[in-house]
């Protein structure tokens, strides 16, 4: 009986002994994939630093664009409301010259008698004259010492 018992005893221990051994092994695979999820981990936080960083220089670009957007914006709108400005001073020249084109002309039949026949003057003008100027020898005081085509100069002087 007692040989059967420490028969039991020794099977026992060797069954023991061969479940330890898997538990180590168990323990140290455990371990291996333990280590490499500690390494994939690592590896995922670096990934997400990277992500990070990147977000933050696009964040930064993105906002470099939309400064420079708004800059163009403002450029168009200044461009737009000087190309208003200058065709307002544009329409007031091109007034202004015809004002002055007709000033010459009537400055020219009261010192000449005449009006030269410029291109830019036209036919108009010169059927202007001959009404303006009958007009005009009927308005103007006759001055016995002054020639026509003298005014202005000192030779009668």
């Amino acid at each position: 009986r007692s040989a059967s018992a420490a028969k039991d005893i020794s099977t026992l221990i060797k069954d023991s002994v061969t479940q330890i051994e898997k538990g180590n092994s168990l323990a140290g695979k455990s371990g291996s994939a333990l280590s490499e999820i500690v390494t994939a981990v690592k590896k995922v936080s670096d990934l997400n630093s990277e992500i990070a960083a990147a977000s933050q220089e696009q964040t930064a670009g993105i906002q470099q664009i939309s400064k420079a957007m708004n800059q163009l914006d403002q450029s168009s709108q200044s461009n737009a409301a000087s190309a208003e400005q200058i065709a307002a001073t544009s329409s007031e020249i091109s007034g202004q010259t015809k004002t002055n084109r007709e000033v010459t002309q009537e400055l020219q039949i009261l010192i000449l008698g005449e009006i030269s026949s410029s291109p830019a003057a036209g036919n108009s003008v010169t059927s202007l004259n001959h009404v303006k100027k009958k007009k005009m020898e009927e308005d103007i005081i006759p001055l016995t010492n002054f020639r026509v085509g003298k005014v202005g100069t000192t030779d009668e002087f």
